[in-house]
């Protein structure tokens, strides 16, 4: 299957009432989305997620879907963006084709790059910036 967005996946064992174990095949054409949804395994595999806590629930909502991040979720985000470019994974989770690992590790680290330049201060710039531009075209 091409999966663009996880929710039917996660929806769909969510429902489950029990299972062993779950063979999930990730595959899409852009290999960003891949290592977006590898990225997503990840943090909810990881022995330490609790989706009881919201600190957690917060941090996995903000990587999946909001654009502005709090610096505890950018460096909860590159740590765990470090931890997937040196190839440690959850026993979990397996990756094939190897092959393509290389083209997710790219993507990676232009994300692991990006988000240590950008700070909420320099996001907060970008705001004002917009609004200025905003505010002078329907002046």
């Amino acid at each position: 299957m091409g999966c663009c967005d996880l929710h039917n996946v996660i929806q769909t064992t969510a429902s489950l009432s029990s299972y062993e174990q779950l063979f999930l095949h990730i595959n899409d054409v852009n290999p960003s989305v891949i290592a977006r949804h590898i990225l997503l395994f990840a943090i909810v595999s990881e022995p330490a997620f609790d989706p009881n806590n919201n600190k957690d629930l917060h941090y996995l909502w903000d990587v999946w879907y909001n654009a502005e991040w709090s610096e505890e979720t950018r460096s909860r985000f590159v740590q765990d963006v470090e931890q997937l470019l040196a190839a440690k994974l959850q026993y979990n989770i397996t990756l094939f084709p190897e092959r393509k690992c290389e083209d997710w590790k790219i993507v990676w680290n232009l994300w692991c790059i990006s988000a240590k330049i950008f700070s909420p201060n320099i996001l907060s710039d970008i705001q004002d910036q917009r609004l200025e531009i905003f505010r002078r075209v329907h002046i």
